[in-house]
């Protein structure tokens, strides 16, 4: 079992990772029988290890990142229950990209990073209509993180709030991370849709005067996707864990304001912010380019 999470019940998924695959149109196929297993939930790296190749991998190199990967964990969305072999390109960067974007709203909570979370969500003044559903409320939560065609597509939570707008912008913090973790919370709910409760061990202890019959439920993901998924819901509930602002690891900070997992990713953070200033100044230094 993971080392780092503690689970309220047994959660087990046994992954196949193949010997070989190889690429057919746009899906990854697998290209030999043998194959090797392993459970999700003894793997702290999986969650970290996706983060890395969405954030690292531009578009033009997804083919080859994504192979890499399967290669070392497996399908991300077959199922293994199903015997699938073979996972669309598509389907895997569709469902990676989703899931480290909810990962990363995670982080902004946990890190109290109010910048980011002012990028994701504002709050608006009640009108008539909502007031007659939601008495005593005056403020709502309206999301623009979602770009369609060019367009930005505005989605209004069910997130109210007694306090006004004035008040809200006093204190802004706690507001903007309870909008926010509503959000990841509601989209982890939905990944976990079709999750199937079974047992794997049962006994029957005999005494003189009675019997006792005793089961060993666990959870039962349908794919690695949604073991991942698993994982971070249950994270929900833990509150001595943070997420590395730098290489998204799950890490128990040894200070309050700690927000990297190593001094190494510390520097990287560092590093980071330096090449993203010294671009800034080179852009304005750039001419203006004349109409």
């Amino acid at each position: 079992m993971h080392k780092g999470i503690q689970f309220p019940i047994d959660c087990r998924y046994k992954q196949k990772v193949y010997r070989r695959y190889a690429w057919g149109g746009g899906s990854l196929r697998t290209a030999s029988d043998e194959c090797s297993l392993y459970d999700a939930f003894d793997n702290p790296d999986l969650i970290s290890s996706l983060v890395r190749l969405v954030e690292r991998t531009s578009e033009g190199g997804r083919k080859a990142a994504m192979k890499r990967w399967v290669e070392a964990h497996g399908f991300l969305t077959s199922s293994a229950r199903g015997g699938a072999s073979t996972e669309k390109l598509e389907d895997f960067w569709t469902g990676a990209e989703s899931f480290v974007r909810q990962w990363g709203m995670y982080g902004f909570i946990r890190n109290r990073r109010l910048g980011e979370l002012k990028k994701l969500v504002r709050f608006a003044e009640l009108d008539m209509l909502d007031l007659g559903f939601h008495p005593g409320a005056n403020a709502k939560t309206v999301f623009a993180d979602c770009e369609k065609d060019g367009f930005i597509v505005q989605t209004t939570s069910d997130t109210f709030y007694k306090a006004t707008l004035k008040e809200i912008d006093r204190d802004p913090l706690p507001y903007y991370q309870v909008a926010v973790f509503v959000r990841v919370r509601k989209s982890i709910e939905y990944q976990l849709e079709g999750i199937a409760l079974q047992s794997h061990e049962w006994s029957i202890i005999k005494e003189p005067d009675r019997d006792h019959y005793r089961i060993v439920p666990h959870l039962l993901t349908k794919n690695l996707l949604q073991a991942l998924y698993l994982q971070f819901y249950i994270l929900l509930n833990d509150t001595t864990k943070k997420v590395c602002d730098a290489c998204g690891s799950i890490f128990a900070p040894s200070r309050r304001d700690q927000k990297y997992c190593s001094d190494t990713c510390k520097n990287t953070a560092k590093s980071r912010r330096w090449r993203s200033r010294k671009r800034q100044k080179a852009k304005s230094r750039q001419p203006a380019k004349k109409e």
